[in-house]
Formats: structure tokens, sequence, C-alpha cells
């Protein structure tokens, strides 16, 4: 069985997921872990998606979907929590394609306002030296643009200033919107607010997935 958690970048759904993992053991696949997997492990996907990233293209979606599969058939009779995936139609309804084996039993949407996500991301700050990460209003620096671990310059990556991320927002809900409908239709559509206390909103999910593995 597979549960899908998805929402927009900064709403917390790779967190969810690994809480997920700590409390149940369910595996958790995501996109990025999929593609790293592969390319690590020098497999034909994998070499086709080291070609495409090194010459800065995206992965085609029946690539990343290969690489999904793979971890999917690995996981035969356990729990699975997809982390990312779906992120398009086209992806949902290949996924759909293995509905025999791998049914999906719910897709959990973690719901966030845009000037919350803006506030979170923009926030972030990152050591280029020793990649300690930091954010200016939850987990502040000691001394502010100043790495705590090894006294470096802090910085903000280009995608987490405003314009970028509500660049990134803006493809998200057109991509997404297609997904809610086709989980809707089909009547395993959750909605879970993913803005306050991190083990509520857990308390939340854990409820929606031990009701689908019964």
């Amino acid at each position: 069985m597979i549960a899908v958690i998805m929402g927009p970048p900064g709403s917390g759904k790779g967190t969810q997921a690994d809480l997920l993992f700590k409390k149940y053991g369910y595996l958790k696949v995501s996109t990025g872990d999929a593609i790293r997997k592969q390319i690590k492990l020098k497999s034909s996907v994998g070499n086709l998606a080291q070609d495409i990233v090194a010459k800065g293209g995206l992965v085609p979606d029946d690539i990343i979907f290969q690489m999904v599969r793979i971890d999917l058939e690995a996981s035969k009779g356990k729990m699975v929590i997809l982390d990312g995936f779906p992120r398009n139609i086209a992806q949902a309804e290949m996924l759909e394609s293995l509905n025999r084996e791998h049914p999906v039993t719910g897709c959990i949407h973690l719901m966030v306002d845009h000037n919350v996500l803006i506030e979170r991301l923009s926030g972030r700050r990152l050591c280029p030296i020793c990649n300690a990460t930091f954010h200016i209003h939850l987990a502040a620096p000691k001394l502010a643009g100043i790495c705590d671990k090894c006294g470096s310059g802090l910085i903000q990556r280009d995608d987490d200033t405003e314009a970028s991320i509500r660049v990134r927002l803006e493809i998200y809900n057109e991509s997404s919107a297609p997904i809610i409908e086709f989980y809707k239709s089909r009547g395993i559509y959750f909605a879970v607010s993913g803005e306050g206390d991190q083990s509520d909103i857990f308390d939340e999910i854990s409820a929606i997935v031990e009701e689908m593995t019964g």
C-alpha cells in the first residue's frame, strides 16, 4: 500500500514522512533519494539520469517513474510513504498503472498559507563551508550572519529569495491542482493543515495513515 504525502516547498512534508518512518517503520521513497540511489548504483536508469543532470537538464517523468518503481518492487507487502511523488498528473497516472500491486490508499496534502511559506523559506541561511543550516526567525545563529559551527559567513540560496519562492509556489499550484482532483475523484484525498505545532500535525497524519492500514 502507498500513502502519497504532498505539499508546497516548505510545507514540511519531508519531515512528516521521516516521522512516519521513525514511528511505524514505513518505507519512505522520495524522487531525490531514488535518483541519487540509482546514480550511485550506476544502474541503467541511473546512468541515464546522470547524463541528463550533468548537462543541466531535468530528469524526465518516465525515468523518475522507473526509479520509484524499483524501490516499490523491493517493498512488496510493506506500507510505503511517497514523498514528493507524483509531482504532476502524468506521474500520478503512471503510478496508477501499478495499482494492482501497489495501490495508493491515500493522498495527504499539507496545506500552508503562501505568506507563511515565504517566511519559512526566505529565512533559511546556509553555511557554504560546513553546510550547517539556520533560520533567521526559527533557529537564528548566535551572531547574525555567522555560522555557529565554523564561524563562516552565512548565505541565502538563490532559490530562497522571495521572488524565486513565489515562482516556485506558482509552479507547484499549477502542477498540483490536477493531482488533487485526481485523488479527490477516488475518494482518497486528505487535506491537513501544515501550520502549527509539528507534533499536532503528525498526530493528525498518523490517524489518517492508521485508518488507511486498517
